[in-house]
């Protein structure tokens, strides 16, 4: 995942370059810098896979590439594992929550 800036547009994406262009895959605008909120927000988003594709192509785009800082890299490691734990207990959550419920109307 990096920071692409496209026509002043700031992406967090995963940069593909090719002849007709550049692909963005994995894409969501953002505001310029990258915050605990927005990785959290790409987190959710690509779970329920709503990350873009966003293709540019011609001689008038202007695009630059920025890494994520050290500090974004380990939030993301740790919303990696908490989206890991997330999926694991999420139904067994739900369905206990259902479960106590049932009981509470008897």
């Amino acid at each position: 995942m990096k920071i692409v800036t496209v026509n002043g547009v700031s992406y967090l994406a995963v940069l593909e370059e090719g002849e007709a262009g550049i692909v963005l895959k994995d894409a969501m605008e953002i505001g310029g810098n990258v915050t605990q909120y927005e990785v959290t927000d790409y987190y959710k988003r690509g779970n329920l896979g709503d990350l873009k594709e966003v293709t540019f192509g011609g001689s008038g785009i202007s695009y630059s590439v920025s890494e994520i800082g050290d500090d974004v890299v380990m939030f993301c490691k740790i919303a990696d594992l908490a989206l890991e734990q997330a999926k694991k207990v999420a139904v067994k959550n739900l369905e206990n929550k259902e479960f106590s419920n049932v009981l509470g109307k008897l």
